[in-house]
C-alpha cells in the first residue's frame, strides 16, 4: 500500500499571517488587526495613510495622533550629546491602511518598552512630526495594549416622534461628542423603526452621555440594553 503522509497541523492563525506577509509582502487570507476593524473606526482612531498621504489641510505638524496597530518591527540606538547612552526606539506601526513609524525618546522609550516589542498590538498615542525631505513620523507619547480597549457589547437606543423630529439635532450632536465602540439607534415612534443616527459610527454610551440625552428626549426615551 502506499505510504499515507502525515497530517501537518495549520499553523495558528498568527503565525500564518506573518509568514503570508513575509513571503508575498501582503496578507491573503485576513489581516491581524481585523478583529479590531470596528473599533479603530469608531474610536475615530487616525490612519497611517492619511497621515502620510492624506490632504495637506487635514494634517499639521504637532496635530494630536491616536492610532491603533501593531510593531512590525524596532530599531534601538543610543542617544548622542547631552543625554549620550540613553536608549531611544525607532518603530514601525502598521495598522490596516499602511505603515508609519514610531519615535520614542529616551523617556517614552524607558516607560513603555515592553508594550514596542516586534507584534505587539498596541494603541499609541503622539504627535505628528512633518519635516522638510522626510516621510512624516509620529513622536510617541503614550502605549496601551490593545486588549485593553473597550469594545463595546452596548446599545443605545433613543425613541424620538419621527424622522422630523426637532430634538434630533441636538442628539446628533451629543452623539458625536462621545465616539466609542457601543450602538446608537433612533426609534421613530411615528413607524416604529429602527436606523442608525446618521453619521455616527460608534458611541462611548458612558453616563455622561446619557445624562445629555436624557436631557435632550427626556428619560422615558433613552434606554441602554447589553449584547447578551
Amino acid at each position: 500500500e502506499p505510504a499515507v503522509p502525515p497530517e501537518v497541523p495549520e499553523y495558528p492563525d498568527e503565525e500564518k499571517l506573518e509568514r503570508e506577509r513575509e513571503a508575498l509582502g501582503v496578507y491573503l487570507s485576513s489581516h491581524p488587526l481585523e478583529p479590531y476593524r470596528k473599533a479603530i473606526a469608531a474610536y475615530r482612531f487616525n490612519e497611517a495613510a492619511s497621515l502620510l498621504h492624506g490632504e495637506a489641510s487635514k494634517t499639521r505638524h504637532r496635530m494630536p495622533v491616536r492610532m491603533l496597530g501593531r510593531i512590525l518591527s524596532r530599531r534601538l540606538t543610543a542617544t548622542k550629546g547631552r543625554q549620550s547612552g540613553r536608549m531611544m526606539c525607532f518603530a514601525q506601526l502598521e495598522d490596516l491602511t499602511g505603515v508609519i513609524e514610531l519615535v520614542a525618546f529616551p523617556d517614552a522609550y524607558g516607560r513603555f518598552a515592553p508594550l514596542l516589542e516586534t507584534g505587539k498590538t498596541v494603541v499609541i498615542e503622539g504627535e505628528l512630526s512633518i519635516q522638510e525631505d522626510k516621510e512624516p513620523s509620529v513622536i510617541l507619547q503614550n502605549v496601551h495594549p490593545a486588549e485593553t480597549l473597550y469594545l463595546g457589547g452596548k446599545t443605545v437606543n433613543i425613541q424620538v416622534a419621527s424622522e422630523n423630529d426637532p430634538k434630533i439635532p441636538a442628539l446628533l450632536r451629543a452623539l458625536a461628542r462621545y465616539p466609542g465602540p457601543d450602538e446608537a439607534r433612533f426609534f421613530f415612534a411615528d413607524r416604529r423603526k429602527l436606523a442608525r443616527p446618521r453619521g455616527i459610527a460608534g458611541v462611548m454610551a458612558e453616563e455622561e452621555l446619557l445624562r445629555k440625552l436624557r436631557g435632550i428626549a427626556g428619560a422615558e426615551n433613552v434606554k441602554v440594553t447589553n449584547e447578551k
